[in-house]
């Protein structure tokens, strides 16, 4: 089985993935096929990991495993001819220092057994199919013979807390800058510890990636702490954000959204809320933390998720938030309701089909990075989608 370069490009790549599979619930709009690279895990620990944290899983939904016990990067990738040409390349640019750490940290790699694990599993409130193929491989050297060095990108690139990988500026900014093609999106975290007021990994300005392109909705929750040999078994959180490029932002800007008549979504955030016409009643319902860093007009009535959905500070579905916005629409008490959608990432096909009911109020969602309801942007036909096969048999 040959993993084809080509469908890279619909595909969400994870360096470093470790025991985190928040990505499958927060990028499934995006991509059906998620690669996790990692080492320095077994396969009984992923494995037996993969099968508790899906199990009664309220997004996820796991119906089948396949191992390959035999998985190698020179018969699983296709590689370029020239792959071993170009690792050497890449390393050659590292500067001593970053070389010397390289060297250290993976050498002792080599002797790891590899294996390919891959998942079939369905996205539970949205009925997608998704193939999650878990590998033993080193990040970089994975990064640079999957993509040909650059001839391919992934759609969507993760790097969280590896010790290197994340860093603006650094390591992967080196690699990404000499790639002709470059991924859509590249998400960067890290785990909190008693260092985290010097932590670039969020703060700092990129050279390729400046641009908060995302954040994210409820906590990011891997299983396992990793900062300072932590508890693998328990539950850590990270703090991540997804970043794009200058050209990704310009073409985003240019994919209108759908009209939904009375209703719509306002994607410059609350300061393109003005005063309600006299008379009308208007309502925002937002979060608490949102409430204490805007400026609302004080005409303005104001509900808080935080106390309308008890899991509002976890985790909840679109779906579930949405079912409270027609609870209160229906009283007939207001004119119009603006309010910050509620929910993963990629469920933006529930608020899509609300916003197309017909409401007593007018319902306004308002948003405010790049990113947010990528899904329901009109974009040509081929510019999100998702193949159905990435592995293909030889």
């Amino acid at each position: 089985m040959i993993l084809r370069t080509h469908t890279l490009e619909h595909s969400l790549l994870y360096l470093g993935a470790g025991l985190d599979w928040e990505p499958l619930h927060r990028f499934s709009h995006l991509c059906d096929t998620f690669l996790y690279v990692n080492l320095f895990l077994s396969l009984d620990e992923v494995r037996g990991a993969l099968e508790r944290d899906l199990r009664d899983n309220p997004f996820l939904e796991l119906r089948g495993l396949r191992v390959d016990r035999h998985f190698d990067e020179t018969t699983h990738f296709e590689l370029h001819t020239d792959y071993r040409a170009h690792l050497a390349k890449a390393q050659a640019r590292l500067p001593q220092a970053a070389a010397r750490e390289y060297t250290r940290v993976f050498s002792r790699a080599m002797s790891e057994p590899q294996w390919l694990l891959e998942a079939d599993i369905r996205r539970k409130g949205t009925d997608r199919r998704l193939r999650l193929l878990y590998m033993t491989s080193e990040g970089m050297a994975s990064y640079i013979a999957l993509t040909h060095y650059g001839r391919y990108a992934p759609k969507v690139l993760v790097t969280i807390q590896t010790g290197c990988l994340e860093t603006p500026n650094g390591l992967m900014t080196d690699i990404l800058e000499h790639c002709s093609k470059k991924p859509d999106i590249w998400v960067r975290g890290f785990e909190p510890d008693d260092w985290d007021h010097r932590n670039p990994t969020l703060s700092a300005r990129d050279r390729l990636y400046p641009i908060p392109g995302g954040d994210f909705l409820f906590p990011w929750q891997p299983r396992g702490v990793f900062v300072d040999h932590g508890d693998r078994n328990g539950h850590g959180t990270r703090h991540c954000r997804a970043f794009i490029n200058p050209h990704m932002q310009t073409h985003l800007q240019g994919l209108p959204l759908p009209d939904y008549g009375l209703n719509g979504i306002l994607t410059t955030g609350w300061a393109s809320l003005s005063t309600a016409p006299a008379g009308e009643r208007h309502l925002v319902v937002t979060t608490r933390h949102l409430d204490s860093r805007i400026a609302l007009p004080p005409s303005f009535q104001v509900r808080h998720w935080d106390s309308l959905m008890p899991n509002a500070g976890s985790r909840c579905s679109m779906r579930d938030a949405l079912e409270q916005l027609r609870a209160l629409d229906a009283s007939g008490a207001y004119d119009a309701i603006h309010f910050t959608p509620l929910g993963m990432e990629d469920e933006g096909l529930h608020l899509d089909a609300f916003l197309r009911e017909t409401h007593k109020a007018r319902m306004q969602a308002v948003v405010h990075r790049p990113l947010d309801l990528l899904d329901l942007r009109k974009a040509p036909a081929r510019s999100w989608a998702c193949p159905s096969e990435f592995m293909a048999t030889h």
